[in-house]
């Protein structure tokens, strides 16, 4: 009678904790609810990820511009709960097709394949995440289209004028590692960007950061996993889609096109680095709109070390709240 009564019972718990598990992965922030490709043309696709069911839509734009979405995932996933987070490579990166030429990268082509993205998932308003060069794109969409876009979230936002690249050159001008800007050198080269992609990027990827390289190796490895992770024709990708993009730009200035953004933004930029921080500051000045969030201590990623605070931050702003100063 025993193995009679307990073998069924041990199937019903099996049973239970298989449930069990797939209910907390489907709760889980990070679990990615849906996953597929967006048809831009007849030659592109882009590839997006889906993170939560919440009713409020928050589009992510990655940064680079070479890099792709894969590296956002993991900071913004406390963010899910209670929203949707759409995470896209842009064309050409990530798990995103090329264009035929290379011509068909550019700022604007970023800003119209936005656009395809919105119609693609029937939008009529949306808030939008921006990092780096994600940030200036989510700019000039925001310029472009202001019936679209409620709220805007910039963090570490790009310059908003070329003239901070020279700024930024005369600061750290000293600070050169040129011990690691040899080993580049020498890495290309001996060819490993095009015959090991993969093991350039972990070891190099924060010299394709354009036009502003991270040179501080303990963020260049600890992100190398996240950033890394992308098909070896995409890494070789990176510096092209650099020089397209940035050279699109001219030397650009959009402290008069930002006056025209009217939806609230909030600038989240790290404490320590006065380019950046002017930089920041330039931002919400030219805004009609703006709030500046000084968290941490690592100028193009803030949130590496600043805690739960990015999160409060971040998540009261997307509310529909200013932080607590």
């Amino acid at each position: 009678m025993a193995a009679l009564f307990f073998a069924p019972m041990r199937a019903h718990v099996r049973t239970l904790g298989a449930l069990l598990a797939t209910l907390a992965a489907c709760e889980s922030p990070v679990a990615v609810t849906d996953e597929g490709t967006i048809p831009i043309d007849q030659a592109v696709h882009l590839h997006y990820m889906v993170v939560g069911t919440g009713p409020d839509t928050v589009m992510v734009l990655h940064g680079g511009p070479g890099l792709h979405s894969a590296y956002l995932l993991e900071p913004l996933r406390p963010l899910a709960p209670r929203r949707t987070l759409i995470f896209y490579d842009q064309r050409g990166r990530g798990r995103s097709d090329p264009p035929p030429d290379s011509l068909g990268y550019s700022a604007a082509q970023d800003v119209a394949d936005l656009e395809s993205v919105r119609r693609f998932f029937h939008l009529e308003r949306f808030t939008v995440i921006g990092h780096g060069w994600g940030a200036g794109l989510a700019a000039l969409y925001a310029v472009d289209h202001p019936d679209r876009v409620s709220r805007l979230l910039l963090i570490s936002p790009m310059f908003p004028r070329g003239d901070y690249l020279w700024d930024l050159t005369m600061h750290h001008a000293d600070g050169r590692d040129t011990s690691a800007l040899e080993g580049l050198m020498a890495a290309r080269v001996a060819g490993l960007d095009t015959s090991d992609p993969v093991r350039f990027c972990r070891q190099y990827w924060g010299a394709m950061v354009s036009p502003t390289p991270i040179k501080d190796r303990s963020v260049v490895r600890r992100l190398s996993g996240t950033i890394c992770d992308a098909p070896a024709s995409s890494l070789r990708r990176v510096e092209l889609i650099n020089r397209r993009i940035n050279g699109s730009l001219g030397g650009w200035d959009w402290h008069g096109r930002l006056a025209a953004i009217h939806a609230p933004v909030l600038v989240v930029q790290a404490r320590g680095a006065e380019t950046w921080l002017a930089s920041a500051r330039e931002w919400v000045a030219s805004l009609p709109d703006a709030r500046l969030a000084v968290i941490g201590s690592i100028p193009q990623f803030p949130w590496l070390d600043g805690g739960s605070r990015f999160i409060t931050t971040a998540g009261r702003f997307l509310d529909g709240a200013w932080p607590i100063p």
